[in-house]
């Protein structure tokens, strides 16, 4: 039996602090999945585990984007 598992990596960068535009954020979100899934032991037609079918089902080893985004706050005051 083969281990398998998901890596998360978040990025937060300040946009203000990087002297870009006051009150911003960037956030990038990646993920790495590793190993072998259990979705061909499974024997069900339905996942086992949803983030197993992420980016590609059957794939191991695989690196992908899955979230990015631009934040600006509004307000500096914490409300």
């Amino acid at each position: 039996m083969e281990v398998w598992g998901v890596v998360d990596y978040t990025l937060s960068l300040d946009s203000g602090r990087l002297g870009l535009w006051p009150a911003g954020m960037l956030v990038v979100h990646a993920q790495t999945s590793y190993g072998e899934t259990a979705l061909a032991n499974s024997g069900i037609i339905s996942s086992v585990n949803h983030v197993s079918l992420l980016p590609v089902p059957g794939e191991e080893d695989v690196s992908y984007l899955s979230e990015y985004y631009l934040e600006r706050r509004i307000f500096e005051e914490a409300v």
